[in-house]
């Protein structure tokens, strides 16, 4: 409607300026129009016209019949151009929207990255020092076994010496039982002293890490070996005595070693089982984190996936933007080429017009002149 009213405006304007040129100008005005291919053509229609002596009146209709079909054609041209450019802000506008998506989503996706990378760097740097701490637990548990091992082999060497003790007396007292046959005063059995005195003598040799044994088993094998000299009750109950004596003492000595290394043991027990304790939950804190950081990698791979594809799908768009702004730069320029020609020609065509209405007398001048009449 706008352009109509544009191209009806211009008509009238070179209308109103052909009835007031005078005589050259409207011989000029005639050359101007011939110059053109289209004004040569309409020159060329009214050469055809006054050679044919048809009536001005049909000259004008004809000529106005020219105007309304490029009027007409520049109505269907601004149409089809609207429509052009109605498809043109439809596609800029959908484009617009999409890149901005895919540019939204990256730049989430973006945001997501740079909070669950780290994220998993850090968990990574957690889950190594907490196997370092695991094999702490480890290399201690393993010492502390191997702490139990030597002290069950010490408490085993240690009994294994009492007993060892305890069995020596225990036979030298079975020796005075068997050999003495409980009638000392009335019989002397100097071989039993003999023995005696050599089970002493071999047992003081014995390697006890007790010295104190050693020296006890030596006084034991003086006295057996003087009884046959000085046999009497007293000599043999003091052997007795001693043995008794010595028994206790071994025994009160092994009491006290095997209470040592039970509470040992006991405190063995607690410190293993609370470094096992210790391991277990560090151990599950490992799998727990294994299982977070697997997770943050599953989830860091399909986050960096989705954010290039959109970043891909953002350079597509911005490109199918580009072309399609360049598409119809090109048929905008075509379009308005079309435009000028087409109102360039419609001026033509009125000032034509105007001047068959006006200044006839000078256009058939210009056309005996161009007949060469």
């Amino acid at each position: 409607m706008k352009a109509t009213t544009l191209i009806i405006c211009s008509l009238l304007v070179f209308a109103a300026v052909a009835v007031e040129m005078n005589d050259d100008q409207a011989m000029e005005s005639i050359k101007r129009i011939e110059s053109s291919r289209f004004g040569k053509t309409i020159i060329d229609t009214i050469t055809i016209q006054l050679q044919a002596g048809d009536k001005m009146d049909d000259l004008i209709e004809l000529l106005k019949s020219i105007e309304a079909q490029l009027v007409q054609q520049q109505n269907a041209d601004d149409a089809a151009f609207a429509a052009v450019r109605g498809e043109f802000d439809a596609d800029s506008e959908r484009l617009t929207t999409e890149i901005a998506a895919a540019d939204n989503r990256a730049q989430e996706l973006n945001d997501e990255l740079a909070e669950k990378v780290p994220l998993r760097k850090e968990k990574i740097e957690l889950q190594a020092d907490k196997e370092a701490e695991a094999e702490g637990y480890i290399e201690r548990i393993g010492e502390l076994d191997e702490e139990k091992t030597e002290r069950d082999e010490e408490w085993a060497e240690v009994a294994a010496e009492h007993d060892r003790a305890t069995f020596v007396i225990e036979s030298a007292k079975q020796f005075l039982d068997r050999g003495m046959g409980g009638a000392f005063l009335e019989k002397t059995n100097n071989g039993v002293f003999v023995q005696l005195g050599n089970h002493f003598t071999q047992s003081a040799e014995m390697k006890f890490n007790r010295k104190s044994w050693n020296h006890f088993f030596k006084i034991l094998a003086t006295i057996a070996n003087a009884a046959p000299v000085q046999t009497s009750a007293g000599t043999i109950n003091k052997i007795l005595d001693l043995c008794d004596a010595l028994l206790e003492r071994i025994a009160d000595s092994r009491e006290i070693e095997r209470k040592e290394y039970e509470a040992w043991v006991a405190e063995y027990e607690e410190t293993r089982e609370r470094q096992v304790g210790l391991l277990n939950e560090t151990e599950a804190y490992i799998q727990n984190l294994v299982a977070e950081i697997s997770a943050l990698n599953k989830r860091i791979a399909i986050a960096t996936d989705e954010r290039d594809e959109q970043v891909e799908r953002s350079r597509q768009k911005n490109t199918e933007l580009v072309e399609r702004e360049k598409s119809f730069d090109d048929e905008t320029d075509t379009y308005n080429n079309r435009r000028a020609d087409r109102q360039s020609d419609l001026g033509e065509v009125s000032e034509a017009l105007g001047l068959v209405e006006s200044k006839i007398r000078v256009l058939k001048q210009f056309v005996n002149q161009r007949l060469g009449f």
